[in-house]
């Protein structure tokens, strides 16, 4: 059950960076609505849970901006989408 929310967790946030990518706004805030609670119910990695804080944030800061801001916050949207997926892989699960 633990390695299928992991797994969901990876989709979403793969997910709403290539929305992000693709500058697909109503994507990527479906996305980050899907992201959002998916965090609610994951506890066990406290800096995993941080840095998937961090990632629905800049999104949202991605989604309620325009211009050089917008490429700002995407670049520390792909920051942190890559760290995020690097934990979340099955290779790093302990």
């Amino acid at each position: 059950m633990a390695s299928g929310r992991r797994l969901l967790l990876y989709a979403l946030v793969k997910s709403l960076g290539d929305a992000v990518r693709r500058n697909d706004e109503s994507g990527a805030d479906r996305y980050r609505r899907r992201l959002r609670l998916a965090v609610k119910q994951f506890t066990a990695n406290p800096p995993v849970r941080e840095a998937l804080e961090l990632l629905l944030w800049a999104s949202g800061q991605w989604l309620s901006t325009d211009g050089v801001e917008r490429d700002e916050s995407k670049e520390r949207i792909f920051e942190l989408s890559r760290h995020i997926m690097t934990a979340l892989s099955p290779s790093t699960a302990g």
